[in-house]
């Protein structure tokens, strides 16, 4: 973590994990100080912005999951009312929920034209939760697309997923560089993902039943066998 000004830099760093989002981090997130005007920046370290959820915790028990994700939920609740402008970074790959994470910031960018957004976790019969509560904020072309498998950051800027593909410190000057028109439409539209996320509750609920579903954690299983 660092700062710049009055721009506050955070980089997920478990690279050992890809950066999933473990309870762990989880909570490091959450409890990041949103109070303050100013800018949050997270971005990553390592290949990967992020794999997505822990994975493992689907593994445990149903009580167990849905605790998860609604710490999950939480976090992305803290994004959406931080009084900061926020922009997510892209300096890897981003799987799942790194890539619904993005959705919940007002500008996203990535380092590079190739960088990869894939909601993996629908092989294993993880749904993405997010991407169908935003389904139709998101759109039925950007949601196929993401559904049908890999797109690349090039793609995503198409799709409006991704605003800037820059170096960070180009994207910090851009981006943040007053009048800020950018801000003033993107928290316009934090009351729409609000309203989206009406449902999200009862999203969250039906995935945590994957904990008791054979075939998922059978699926689950054997990928961190292989």
């Amino acid at each position: 973590m660092k700062r710049q000004g009055d721009v506050l830099i955070v980089a997920l760093a478990a690279v050992e994990k890809r950066n999933a989002f473990t309870p762990e981090l989880v909570d490091a997130l959450s409890s990041l100080d949103c109070s303050e005007p100013g800018a949050l920046v997270i971005t990553n370290k390592g290949p990967a912005f992020s794999s997505g959820l822990d994975l493992k915790i689907f593994l445990t028990n149903k009580s167990t999951v849905k605790n998860y994700l609604y710490k999950i939920n939480n976090l992305v609740e803290k994004l959406i009312n931080c009084n900061k402008n926020t922009l997510i970074y892209l300096n890897g790959d981003a799987y799942g929920f790194g890539v619904e994470l993005t959705y919940f910031a007002d500008v996203v960018a990535a380092a590079r034209p190739d960088v990869r957004l894939s909601l993996q976790g629908v092989k294993f019969g993880v749904f993405p939760p997010y991407t169908i509560a935003l389904a139709k904020l998101l759109g039925p072309t950007t949601v196929r697309s993401l559904l049908a498998g890999p797109i690349t950051a090039e793609a995503a800027v198409g799709l409006g997923l991704v605003h800037y593909i820059a170096p960070l410190e180009e994207v910090l000057a851009t981006a943040f560089r007053p009048p800020g028109h950018i801000f003033k439409r993107a928290r316009a539209h934090r009351e729409l993902l609000r309203e989206g996320l009406a449902e999200a509750p009862r999203i969250l609920d039906e995935l945590a039943e994957l904990a008791e579903d054979s075939a998922t954690r059978s699926l689950i299983s054997r990928f961190f066998k292989d």
